[in-house]
């Protein structure tokens, strides 16, 4: 289907506003807020496509790269450790510069040969380390929900969750624990009815405009095999609109075999508008909870404040710069490791380096 929200908001846009009723202009308003909101979805999922496609081909191999190079370095701070140009004080630079690069290596990718400098210089059993990680973190994870896990449970934290739930869900004590639901009021049970009366009027309302058009698409009563192709395509579009309630892509494709124009929406009865206006409020409300998932997605992931204003443009921004970045310390190591090849470089590398000084 072509685009055609834009027209639909022109011919909202061409009616005058001074003789709508109060039903219509909200209906300009949700029909506004909904396309605006596709527009940022889309603009969301572009740049997803373009951030996962950087990330394998650009950003991981990169990654990748810069750990073989801080590897390199080690080892070879390693073969030269005991050389006798080095004294006890170098010996213990050597121990906390080895130790925490192979830290910094595993916490991004485990390899055999950095597990083994971990666990030399930091006089530690890496594996060991990592079985009492998880061990304490599954039993935080049993203390906050109160389930035990199973010990030979594998280390997916979304399975842990669920054996939680089926073990919560298992314990015969857990329903008694749940408060009695209190009974409702005459006047919740009215507006529960009326609820449910506004639902079965939304979802009419939708299944109205359904009707219309897939009587007019039905491919069966179309002879011209051309046309039947389209109006297959069309009619797969509706169905799919339908089952996910998208109101707009329903009046869009209205608009699209003209069964819905200016005088159409004119003289729409403002009780089938009230209807349309809460079904697009709801989906306003989706549109808006599925751009702020793919908002989280990436406060988490550059540690920004749930408070910042965020696009797609100023997330590749920063991207971007860590992109930048991460080339700037490959190349960087890239010179250190042709540096020490030559031990007396590294003699004069280590003479700059203080002790507690593992985070540079």
């Amino acid at each position: 289907m072509t685009n055609i929200s834009s027209e639909m908001v022109h011919v909202l846009a061409s009616m005058d506003t001074n003789t709508l009723t109060k039903a219509q202009q909200i209906f300009q308003k949700r029909i506004r807020e909904v396309d605006q909101k596709r527009q940022a979805l889309a603009a969301w999922e572009k740049w997803l496509a373009t951030y996962h496609d950087t990330l394998t081909q650009v950003l991981i191999p990169l990654g990748r790269t810069y750990n073989v190079l801080k590897t390199a370095i080690i080892l070879r701070f390693d073969s030269v450790y005991l050389d006798s140009i080095f004294s006890k004080t170098d010996k213990r630079k050597f121990e906390e510069i080895i130790g925490s690069m192979a830290a910094d290596i595993l916490a991004t990718e485990e390899t055999e040969t950095v597990k083994a400098l971990y666990n030399k210089y930091n006089n530690a059993d890496y594996d060991a380390e990592c079985l009492e990680e998880k061990a304490n973190f599954k039993g935080m994870i049993s203390d906050l929900f109160g389930a035990e896990l199973n010990p030979d449970i594998n280390d997916d934290t979304e399975d842990w969750l669920r054996q939680i739930h089926a073990s919560m869900a298992a314990d015969p004590e857990a329903g008694e624990e749940r408060e009695a639901p209190a009974e409702k009021s005459a006047k919740a049970l009215a507006k529960e009815a009326k609820d449910k009366a506004a639902e079965k009027q939304i979802s009419q309302s939708i299944r109205d405009v359904y009707r219309q058009l897939a009587k007019e698409l039905h491919p069966d009563t179309e002879q011209d095999p051309v046309e039947r192709d389209r109006k297959t395509l069309l009619m797969q579009q509706v169905n799919e609109a339908y089952k996910k309630r998208e109101l707009l892509t329903l009046l869009e494709l209205q608009l699209e075999i003209a069964q819905l124009d200016r005088d159409t929406l004119e003289t729409m009865s403002d009780a089938r508008l009230k209807h349309f206006n809460q079904i697009l409020k709801d989906q306003c409300l989706e549109l808006q909870n599925e751009i702020a998932n793919r908002e989280f997605f990436f406060r988490e992931k550059f540690h920004m404040s749930p408070y910042q204003r965020l696009s797609p443009e100023y997330v590749r921004r920063r991207f971007q710069t860590e992109i930048d970045e991460l080339e700037t310390h490959v190349e960087s190591l890239q010179r250190d490791l042709l540096a020490f090849k030559n031990t007396q470089n590294i003699k004069q590398w280590v003479k700059g380096y203080r002790l507690g000084d593992s985070g540079r």
